[in-house]
């Protein structure tokens, strides 16, 4: 057996290099593993649609959302709770919960085994969050813990009874914790925007109330699907959601932030989901068979965008030498989501080819996309604290 060239060797070392350094620093093993996660789930929709028809519901619900959430906590509860200690450990254990638990459904089809390793990996960062928050004391953040508790629990519930409102649940519960986050990711920008004005004075803090009471709705709204016994009462609680945020678009009702290209997105993200809210409201209020549409409308044009979002949020602010300016790939994936759900949500009642080939084929274009942008970003730059 030959021995390993020196240029092997090299390689190998680089590559150790680079997979202790994303460990090191969670949101690039998980930003990465959430874009791959979302690849492998098209590309079996595209090219083996009748075995990827259900699976692609368990990855991109558990195995890409819970690499977005590990990626941005593990990042944002240790600058807030300012954490010195190492989160290599908790990463690669986090990360190796993802592998096992997408490895569990793929091969075997045993949702009761895959759910039962995500009911784990949810788990341990609901725990590990607690941990630090009571730590340090931090109060401010409570409304994530609860959120974590929720995404457990209803996964945890999932390995017992394998039904519909329970994913329709879990699905609102995730925008609730996007709803939870982006009030941050909202604050940040909003002051970044006003900064590129000559007046230092001025200052953004988006309404506290209107984002409570909007997260409150949608919290019944969750309950209400759970009880699943009035599709008025759905209705009721849908509308609320819908135009609660849709009053909290008054906080961005200036030029500034139109003239912003980052602001406007979270702009027309946040009124997009109001509309799919109203959308919904219509929905269970004229009783249509049109709940999986609308449904996948939230996914494609919200969730997923929302989680794009964070991702070239939270990446251009904490790696070095990057100035935060979203490109122009970026922009189009956000064009290429809105698509990907008009084509899922609507055009697919004229075409089967719009139900699930070009959805798929615009998902994958974005999120190959995010890895070519962004692993070079990671490989070459430091990681940016502040």
């Amino acid at each position: 057996m030959k021995p390993l060239s020196t240029r092997t060797l090299k390689n190998i070392l680089k590559i150790g290099f680079i997979l202790s350094d994303f460990f090191a620093y969670p949101l690039r093993i998980f930003f990465m593993s959430g874009a791959v996660f979302a690849i492998l789930a098209c590309s079996g929709l595209i090219f083996a649609p009748s075995v990827f028809i259900n699976l692609h519901q368990f990855i991109f619900l558990q195995s890409f959302l819970g690499a977005a959430f590990a990626g941005f906590l593990l990042t944002a509860l240790p600058l807030w709770c300012e954490v010195k200690s190492s989160l290599k450990p908790l990463s690669i254990s986090l990360f190796v919960l993802l592998c096992l638990a997408f490895v569990a459904e793929i091969f075997s089809f045993d949702f009761t085994l895959s759910y039962g390793i995500m009911s784990l990996f949810w788990f341990i960062l609901l725990c590990q969050a607690c941990l630090w928050l009571i730590k340090s004391k931090n109060t401010k953040n409570i409304a994530l813990v609860l959120v974590l508790f929720g995404i457990f629990v209803l996964s945890l519930m999932k390995n017992f009874a394998y039904e519909l409102n329970l994913d329709y649940a879990y699905i609102h519960l995730c925008v609730l914790a996007t709803l939870v986050v982006s009030f941050r990711v909202s604050l940040v920008l909003g002051n970044d925007a006003l900064s590129s004005l000559s007046n230092p004075n001025l200052s953004f803090l988006p309404n506290a109330v209107l984002k409570n009471i909007s997260c409150f709705l949608l919290f019944v709204f969750i309950v209400a699907i759970l009880w699943g016994k009035s599709a008025n009462l759905n209705a009721f609680l849908a509308f609320g959601v819908g135009f609660s945020l849709l009053s909290r678009l008054s906080s961005w009702h200036y030029s500034v932030f139109f003239r912003t290209h980052y602001t406007l997105i979270l702009y027309l993200l946040f009124l997009s989901l109001s509309l799919v809210y109203i959308g919904l409201g219509f929905v269970y209020l004229l009783d249509i068979s049109y709940l999986s549409f609308a449904t996948h409308a939230l996914n494609l044009l919200v969730l997923l965008a929302f989680v794009l979002f964070v991702f070239n949020t939270v990446s251009l602010k904490h790696t070095q030498n990057q100035i935060f300016n979203l490109s122009c790939g970026t922009r189009l994936s956000f064009i290429a989501l809105f698509f990907a759900a008009l084509s899922r949500s609507f055009l697919a009642l004229f075409a089967y080819s719009f139900y699930i080939v070009i959805p798929a084929l615009l998902v994958l274009f974005v999120f190959v996309y995010f890895i070519y942008k962004f692993f070079p970003i990671y490989k070459n730059n430091g990681f940016q604290g502040e």
